[in-house]
């Protein structure tokens, strides 16, 4: 298919083969607008020309050859990937909840704001907003190399062991990273736990930000006491404007 775009500030048109507007002319002024893409193909297209995305993607697949070239798996290697497996969603609901919702403070007369919790305040005023949706692409850099570190001090620096955690946990962020994209584009849920993700997710955004923090695992959310009725939330005047800051 062939799509031909308008480039907004100079009126010059060119064309691009199979790839949606979003992608083909995105400018400044004009954020993508994540209810435009319908369909996984598109979605896909859109996730992985990203940058941070593909950072995740190849530490994950470098990870995953380094072991594959180390000889088969043990039984502590798959006992690794379950930890991580297992681990993940506690984490994810644990770093939503304290990390991305932390709220600006002063210490020692100093304004601390991490760059992270910026960026998700900034997600939650623009939650259409696609490339909001994604971890910025400087808080990827420095969370690989500290995920080397953790992996290599955890297994006392066995190459087997630390390239599988290396490509366990990589792999568990670009899945979720993928989740939190996808519930925030137009591409219609078939599967009822994909429906109880998407509906869970916009009840963060849309009624209340103190409940529904989960992803892949959402009944984690249950679990943690942070999946309730929603007639029974009362909708935040906060919820798109987090801690009330217009930043």
């Amino acid at each position: 298919m062939t799509q031909t775009t308008t480039n907004a500030p100079t009126g010059a048109r060119r064309e691009t083969r199979g790839v949606p507007p979003e992608v083909a002319d995105p400018t400044p002024d004009r954020p993508v607008d994540g209810q435009r893409i319908e369909t996984l193909r598109d979605a896909a297209r859109v996730f992985f020309s990203r940058p941070g995305p593909r950072l995740i993607a190849k530490q994950a697949a470098l990870g995953w050859a380094v072991r594959a070239c180390l000889g088969p798996p043990t039984i502590t290697e798959l006992g690794i990937c379950g930890a991580v497996v297992a681990w993940w969603p506690f984490q994810e609901w644990l770093a939503h909840k304290h990390l991305l919702h932390i709220e600006p403070r002063e210490i020692l007369g100093r304004r601390v704001d991490p760059l992270f919790a910026r960026k998700h305040r900034a997600h939650h005023r623009e939650p259409r907003d696609v490339d909001l949706t994604l971890l910025p692409p400087e808080v990827i850099r420095a969370a690989i190399p500290a995920n080397l570190a953790f992996w290599v001090v955890v297994t006392g620096a066995s190459p087997r062991k630390a390239a599988t955690g290396i490509a366990a946990y990589s792999t568990m962020a670009l899945l979720y990273e993928w989740t939190h994209f996808l519930v925030h584009t137009g591409v219609k849920p078939k599967s009822r736990f994909f429906k109880r993700v998407r509906r869970n997710h916009r009840f963060h955004h849309y009624r209340n930000e103190d409940y529904w923090y989960s992803f892949v695992y959402p009944d984690v959310d249950r679990w943690l006491g942070t999946e309730p009725d929603p007639k029974s939330v009362p909708r935040s005047p906060t919820a798109m404007k987090l801690h009330g800051l217009d930043d």
